[in-house]
């Protein structure tokens, strides 16, 4: 993507959020990187005095021409909005923070009067010195990871790192270099006489309610080969929708080997992460129809039950699993003819539920002109198959005619 388009969509997104409050929002790190569109997040810090972060949310409808909130988590201090931009088409992570602070300890201890912030403006938007900025992302970095990124340390040459730290915080963040995170913790709640051990307790407890929440999406994609799954796969994957990670499968999450690899003792093909990686498009190359029989129906049914397992616990995480492959499948494709009806409803029943369930819609003749494996008949079959046995389930069609990135659009805002 153009930079220079990234860049305006990031800034658009500020002054966006912007509006909502009374009080100034200032870039808390990075904002050269927000001016060049290299950015991956964007950290902003409610410089209030009369502004809570809620206010935002008290709105019904968070939108205009460009923007729209799609989704919003809250902690203590911490607000993080995932804003869809129509300007560059990516969903932005925008984190606003009313206190810094790490486990409820706050940034700035053991310091009478905290600094006196120097805000500057460009381009529309607030953002602290470079030397504050620089100050402020090194302490997240210290207190959240023990490291230091290599770009915050590359700009520290010229300076004292340790004395800096010292002098703007009250505290020598650099003494956490390279502990873990409980030593981290001991030693500045015993630096601060564990003062703020009831902002802890706090903190712990709105962790906890925050990690029992389910935060990610599984996302099942349907359509006959040539119906846009694999791009669509793409854009999701690289782009991550409104997660913070993503996981891609080419058919099935697996848990069990595949039984070919066990009648013939051959080594798991490496986990296929990427749409259109190497081991995918192997699969795609044979051509020739494979029974699908009573041994493959249980197997694969028992392996679908135990990814059900393994999902639970992804789903906790805040990211996206893409799967361009359904067990609706088996009702479609001439693969599985041979199978009972009975059967393929028991199969399709052991598989996990989709928090969304898409079904790609392309005219046959594009389709098949895009691959001619399949005919306009055979496709047109399909397309019959999928509509009628996934009547009385939730699932949406994405029109894949008019290109991925309308496509594209339309999976966001039908995740909202």
């Amino acid at each position: 993507m153009n930079n220079k388009i990234r860049s305006n969509a990031g800034i658009e997104c500020i002054k966006f959020i912007s509006r909502y409050y009374s009080d100034e929002l200032v870039v808390l790190r990075n904002h050269l990187e927000i001016f060049d569109g290299s950015y991956r997040d964007i950290d902003l810090l409610l410089h209030a005095k009369k502004s809570k972060l809620k206010d935002i949310l008290e709105n019904k409808n968070i939108s205009d021409t460009n923007h729209k909130l799609i989704s919003f988590l809250e902690r203590k201090n911490f607000l993080q909005l995932k804003i869809f931009s129509n300007i560059s088409m990516e969903v932005f992570i925008i984190d606003i923070w009313d206190d810094l602070s790490w486990k409820g300890i706050p940034y700035f201890i053991q310091v009478k009067n905290k600094p006196s912030f120097k805000i500057s403006h460009g381009s529309g938007i607030n953002f602290f010195s470079e030397k504050e900025q620089l100050l402020l992302a090194t302490c997240k970095c210290l207190t959240q990871t023990g490291k230091v990124k290599e770009k915050y340390k590359i700009q520290f040459l010229d300076l004292d790192i340790s004395k800096e730290l010292k002098n703007y915080f009250g505290f020598d963040y650099s003494l956490l270099l390279n502990k873990n995170k409980f030593k981290r913790f001991l030693i500045l709640s015993t630096y601060t006489k564990f003062k703020y051990t009831k902002e802890f307790i706090i903190w712990a407890f709105a962790f906890i309610r925050y990690f029992l929440k389910k935060k990610g999406k599984l996302i099942e994609l349907v359509g006959p080969d040539g119906s846009g799954k694999t791009s669509l796969s793409e854009q999701l994957v690289d782009k991550r929708l409104y997660f913070a990670d993503s996981k891609y499968f080419h058919g099935r999450i697996p848990i069990l080997p595949r039984i070919s690899n066990l009648i013939y003792f051959k080594r798991s093909s490496p986990e296929r992460l990427q749409p259109n990686s190497d081991a995918q498009l192997k699969l795609h190359q044979n051509t020739s129809i494979k029974k699908f029989t009573i041994l493959h129906i249980f197997y694969y049914s028992i392996d679908a039950l135990l990814s059900r397992m393994i999902l639970f616990f992804w789903l906790k995480k805040d990211q996206i699993i893409v799967v361009d492959r359904s067990p609706y499948d088996i009702y479609a494709r001439s693969d599985y003819s041979n199978i009972s009806i009975i059967l393929k409803k028991f199969y399709v029943f052991c598989h996990p539920r989709p928090s969304i369930r898409l079904l790609l819609k392309a005219d046959p003749i594009t389709i098949n002109d895009r691959k001619n494996e399949l005919s306009v008949a055979e496709i047109i079959s399909q397309y019959h198959a999928y509509e009628s046995n996934l009547k009385g389930t939730i699932f949406k069609e994405i029109d894949t005619s008019s290109g991925i990135d309308v496509a594209f659009k339309m999976t966001v805002e039908s995740t909202i």
